[in-house]
């Protein structure tokens, strides 16, 4: 994962046709859907772009 100035970039690996989101918080409590796909079984890079209103942003991935 790296910091730029177009925002936060990081890569995830998924399973093939599995439903996954990426998830955002700037607590750890409280997350939020920021992205839906299904998994093509190969690593992929995400970028959240920066947000001036938001100084501290956690993410994850997760399956249902």
């Amino acid at each position: 994962s790296q910091s730029t100035l177009n925002g936060f970039n990081f890569a995830y690996s998924q399973q093939i046709d599995v439903p996954y989101h990426i998830q955002a918080s700037s607590n750890l409590l409280n997350w939020e859907n920021i992205y839906s796909g299904i998994g093509i079984g190969q690593p992929t890079n995400f970028t959240y772009s920066a947000s001036s209103n938001c100084p501290v942003r956690f993410f994850r991935v997760v399956s249902p």
